[in-house]
């Protein structure tokens, strides 16, 4: 840091952000629940962007480039670095902007702790196996991560963050054919109580999928719920419906006061979630991260975003927003089961597209209940648009979480194209 500081001074450059990112890594891989293979890595990067303010026809423009430095380098290459930075960026001509200045606000957690790693392979060790389940594999990758950031305006703040992603796969069998499962879980601090529930719900479910029979016309029902984490791609429509860079570039036309999602949506975003792999004290520019509620009562309060674009948008107040909750819904998911229904746990593919609201999705696991009996189907798809179901959908009282974010189980729509292989 002290290198490209120095290096700046001399070069005269009057406008720059720097971020040091130290990670700190390691990672397991076993078949089985035997050890194949372990490293550990430390890497360190340097991200440097450099500003100028260009002069036109009375007008003020704000030009940027940004570059990854290497820790190796010494002063001579980083300053030859910075000329051509200087160099690119006066070619670029967007609407000026102020960079962010210090700021005391904090309402994010420091995160020093990467929790008890042991208790992970514990529940690995417990994984129970019988003659129609076998775990195949799963690799561990842990790290912590320190991030410094520091501007010309005077920012100069730190913090840290704890990371973590289990990659499982499952094989399950029966008389007629295996099949294997794919599970792919993060968090930041463990959650052993939290992995020992997704754990076993992915192991019901792979022995349900090979029983599983194909989506016939008679499956095709109204009332369609989706459920686990497929319902974050609907939610986050919502988030960048919020997105000061989607207001600016005209992908989202909302307006604080504008109706926004089913009655009574609420939606904010936090600095802080318990368990949460994204609890970041500051975004990449150095602003704190805060909470901040989006929606409430199924009306717009406030947007979020980046510094430039909340500049370009007048609406300075925002803050990042990288993880968030969603207020229970009106119904249980008893009640919202006790009619007939085809439920979606698993996807092939399922996608929400952030401007238009269109979702589509091939259903590989799910189920059909006719009001009396429940089963297990598999095949075809569904698609629709996330506006059109808005006066009729339904969200669970129940929550689930999923790294980052809090939500509803399960949400219930209406109106929804079923297409049978």
């Amino acid at each position: 840091m002290e290198k490209i500081l120095q290096a700046l001074k001399e070069e005269k450059i009057n406008e720059y952000l720097i971020v040091e990112e130290t990670v700190y890594g390691k990672e397991w891989f076993c078949i089985g629940k035997k050890l194949d293979m372990s490293r550990a890595k430390k890497v360190k990067h340097f991200y440097l962007t450099v500003y100028q303010t260009i002069y036109e026809c009375n007008e003020r423009y704000k030009g940027s480039a940004s570059c990854k430095l290497s820790e190796a380098w010494d002063i001579k290459r980083i300053q030859e670095r910075i000329c051509d930075l200087v160099k690119e960026a006066s070619y670029v001509k967007n609407p000026y902007y102020e960079l962010p200045s210090p700021s005391s606000d904090i309402e994010g957690k420091a995160s020093s702790s990467l929790g008890t790693i042991q208790g992970v392979f514990d529940v690995m060790a417990d994984f129970h196996e019988d003659e129609d389940i076998a775990l195949n594999s799963y690799e561990l990758f842990e790290s912590m991560t320190e991030v410094r950031i520091v501007n010309s305006k005077g920012v100069d703040v730190t913090y840290s963050y704890p990371s973590h992603e289990l990659e499982v796969i499952i094989n399950a069998k029966n008389e007629d054919h295996e099949i294997e499962i794919y599970q792919d879980i993060h968090f930041g601090e463990p959650n052993i109580a939290e992995l020992k529930h997704q754990l076993g719900k992915a192991t019901r479910q792979a022995k349900d999928r090979v029983k599983a029979e194909p989506l016939k016309q008679q499956h095709i029902c109204q009332r369609v719920i989706i459920s686990q984490e497929n319902v974050l791609s609907i939610f986050r429509y919502y988030l960048f419906q919020l997105r000061v860079d989607a207001l600016y570039q005209q992908y989202s036309t909302v307006a604080i006061g504008d109706k926004l999602g089913p009655a009574d949506f609420h939606l904010e975003g936090l600095p802080y979630l318990e368990h949460s792999s994204m609890n970041f004290a500051y975004d990449r520019e150095g602003r704190p991260c805060r909470q901040v509620t989006l929606v409430d009562k199924g009306q717009v309060q406030n947007f979020w975003g980046d510094h430039i674009f909340s500049s370009y948008t007048d609406n300075l107040d925002t803050t990042m927003v990288y993880n968030f909750k969603i207020a229970p819904g009106s119904i249980t998911l008893e009640k919202m089961k006790s009619e007939p229904y085809l439920e979606i746990v698993q996807f092939s593919d399922f996608s929400c597209h952030p401007i238009t609201g269109d979702f589509n999705g091939e259903i590989r696991l799910g189920y059909y209940f006719d009001g009396e009996k429940k089963v297990v189907i598999s095949g075809g798809s569904i698609s629709g648009n996330i506006k059109d179901n808005e006066k009729t959908m339904v969200l669970s009282k129940e929550l689930s979480k999923y790294n980052n974010a809090v939500v509803p189980s399960a949400i219930l729509l209406e109106k929804v194209r079923i297409a049978c292989e």
